[in-house]
């Protein structure tokens, strides 16, 4: 069974979207999740 997130839909497709525009300006992908947090 999935788990339920606390966060809405729209919220973590933006966070994803935000976090694929700036990864080119970071070495690894966790230093752009970083960065957008």
């Amino acid at each position: 069974m999935a788990r339920l997130s606390q966060y809405p839909l729209e919220l973590r497709r933006r966070a994803v979207r935000m976090v694929a525009e700036v990864r080119p300006d970071y070495d690894t992908e966790w230093a752009a999740m970083k960065a957008v947090a």
